[in-house]
């Protein structure tokens, strides 16, 4: 079985800063949706996975947060206008792409695709 692992928030960041001055006729921007998009739109040309999911960042876990208490402290907010690009890929797009959205609170989403992966392995 090929199952298809996306970490949602890495390509929604990518996307946006790669593709500059990208809106639709309102003017609102449309950067992030468009490289996500066609981002996944590729993975699963090329991949042809049977099952794939998005994993959503959801918080920093406290365990990691007790022995690194300077993880991700010089990470900037997110930008104003990702935020209802994000909100619209979350909310719509990605079930219209075919993937179900994961996530869960304080767990990244890379932490909780490597249980996935591994949950997969032993089926």
């Amino acid at each position: 079985m090929k199952l298809l692992l996306i970490d949602g928030h890495y390509y929604v960041y990518r996307s946006f800063f790669a593709i500059q001055n990208l809106s639709n006729s309102r003017g609102e921007p449309t950067n992030a949706i468009f490289g996500f998009t066609k981002t996944l739109r590729l993975m699963i040309k090329h991949l042809q996975p049977e099952l794939g999911a998005v994993f959503w960042d959801e918080g920093l876990p406290e365990k990691r947060m007790i022995l690194q208490p300077a993880y991700k402290e010089t990470r900037k907010e997110m930008p104003q206008p990702m935020v209802p690009q994000l909100d619209y890929i979350q909310g719509q797009l990605t079930a219209l792409l075919g993937f179900k959205n994961i996530s869960l609170p304080n767990t990244e989403a890379d932490d909780l695709m490597g249980c996935y992966a591994l949950a997969a392995c032993k089926r």
